[in-house]
């Protein structure tokens, strides 16, 4: 990263022109995208709720309840997809 920004300020950043035959364009986030699948592993929950915020914000269904989730963090945990790790019990 710090070569890169040397470059740059050096003026001999290497200019690279872009393949339009392997364009693609993504649309704006939409909330049926956000959706949250608990059965999916941490990591892509986790970067699903990143991606989701602040527009639209992510949201999933907990007991019944649709819930609206914008921000979140990984701790080391054992529990049941969709289930707060406060309801689960100690074993």
């Amino acid at each position: 990263m710090l070569e890169s920004v040397d470059l740059v300020r050096a003026g001999k950043a290497p200019r690279v022109a872009q393949d339009h035959a392997k364009k693609t364009y993504e649309s704006w986030f939409k909330k049926d995208v956000a959706e949250l699948d608990w059965a999916k592993p941490v990591a892509e929950v986790y970067n699903l709720i990143r991606a989701a915020n602040p527009a639209p914000g992510a949201w999933g269904v907990v007991n019944g309840q649709k819930v609206d989730i914008f921000d979140s963090s990984k701790v080391s945990a054992r529990g049941k997809p969709g289930r707060s790790s406060a309801s689960m019990p100690t074993a």
